[in-house]
């Protein structure tokens, strides 16, 4: 009979045990909104579990009295109190600025490491010469788990088409839009300035996950030789460690269709790290400027605006596990009820 009801007990214990597990996190709650302490920290709230209050009123005795008919002063009562004294109170905020951080004239150099990654978002894989415009996106997202201060834009337009002499016969030009003067700059081919189209804009203050967006277009003209190209994109980044240096090359590549031509339906082009000896040659050349501090930073770089941030995917990865223990415990529990009753039945026979 003792061995019965110990079997018993087990079997409860087993079936409640992961039901207290998950009701914790419930109890927890209700503790916190009786005013007890609450057993872990929360993140954003003070003291008792609950979120700081303002500052309230002084109660009604402590307001200034009206003057008296025909007196000549019409100040509060001595009695009169400020709604809050310097230096009390739960959610006083700090007096003192926030410290301005300034840019070192040199930075400790890293060297082929994402922190603003750079990228090519709707460039179409083929272009018909003549056809006017494309538009497509210029992103640069914050990977790294610090602040990125300044990330500046770089695009390289290059060949590498045994039937081409040089990448000008491609006769392709690509402009980016300039927010602050609300006008398109040609950064390759006709109109633009000599290397234009390095550190042709800068992004500024990204926090983890977040990302900008630099609209840009490209048109092949009618003149335009068929055949292919690319396009390298890297950003010369400063973090808020006060380390500088390049995101690993990318590459694009498209490819220019004679006049006339219907390209059907046409993807965009598929990045990939750049591993060509061109994209080797642009990354070395990139690392000389590594440890200087970036461009944007004087001012002569137009800024593009933070356009959003990445969706974050999952959940705590403790959910899964402990819902994963809860689980097989249930189990657990139904089969030792199953043995007792087993056993009950086995007596009574």
């Amino acid at each position: 009979m003792k061995l019965h009801r110990a079997l018993a007990a087990a079997a409860v214990t087993a079936v409640v045990g992961p039901l207290a597990l998950f009701a914790a996190p419930s109890a927890s709650a209700a503790n916190a909104a009786d005013g007890q302490p609450a057993p872990a920290f929360t993140g954003g709230v003070v003291g008792n579990g609950q979120h700081p209050q303002p500052p309230t009123q002084e109660p009604s005795s402590a307001k200034p009295s009206p003057a008296a008919p025909g007196s000549a002063s019409a100040s509060p009562a001595p009695s009169a109190k400020p709604t809050q004294e310097p230096g009390k109170g739960t959610a006083s905020p700090s007096a003192s600025p926030s410290p301005v951080r300034t840019r070192p004239t040199f930075c400790s150099p890293i060297f082929d490491v994402d922190r603003g990654k750079t990228g090519l978002r709707g460039l179409p894989s083929r272009i018909v010469a003549g056809s006017g415009w494309h538009e497509f996106t210029y992103r640069v997202t914050n990977v790294a788990k610090l602040k990125v201060m300044e990330t500046d834009l770089n695009i390289a337009l290059g060949t590498a088409d045994p039937k081409l002499q040089d990448v000008a016969e491609l006769a392709v030009t690509v402009e980016w839009y300039n927010p602050v003067t609300h006008a398109w700059k040609p950064v390759e081919g006709v109109g633009a300035d000599f290397m234009a189209s390095e550190d042709f804009a800068t992004v500024k203050n990204l926090k983890p996950g977040e990302y900008a967006d630099a609209r840009m277009r490209i048109k092949a003209g009618e003149k335009a030789k068929a055949g292919t190209g690319y396009f390298f994109t890297n950003g010369y980044t400063w973090a808020e460690d006060d380390k500088c240096g390049f995101d690993e090359i990318s590459q694009f590549d498209f490819t220019v269709l004679p006049a006339g031509t219907k390209p059907g339906k046409v993807d965009d082009a598929k990045g990939r790290t750049g591993s060509s000896d061109e994209a080797k040659k642009q990354q070395q050349k990139q690392h000389d400027k590594v440890g200087q501090k970036p461009a944007g930073g004087d001012g002569r770089l137009a800024e593009v605006p933070v356009s959003g941030k990445l969706a974050e995917t999952g959940s705590s990865s403790m959910l899964p596990a402990a819902a994963g223990i809860g689980g097989a415990a249930v189990v657990a529990g139904a089969a030792a009820v199953f043995v007792v009753r087993r056993r009950k039945a086995g007596s009574a026979g």
